[in-house]
């Protein structure tokens, strides 16, 4: 079974093992074919380090979640 592709579910970029890039770029670094075809196969869904980041502001100004606690 082939390795698993992982995807931001919002912004779609992929990871690589050095980061998230832009799909094209991303699939090239891998060594993934890039047609039509490849692009469903073997992808997971995930979410991106900036994207969480932003999410988490966003959920925090709604009150969706508390502030997070001051380290010590």
């Amino acid at each position: 079974m082939a390795d698993l592709i992982s995807e931001c579910a919002w912004c779609n970029k992929v990871k690589t093992p050095a980061g998230w890039k832009g799909e094209t770029q991303a699939l090239r670094a891998l060594g993934v074919d890039n047609s039509a075809t490849s692009r469903t196969q073997n992808r997971t869904h995930g979410i991106c380090p900036a994207c969480a980041a932003m999410l988490k502001m966003q959920w925090y100004s709604l009150g969706l979640i508390p502030a997070a606690p001051a380290c010590n």
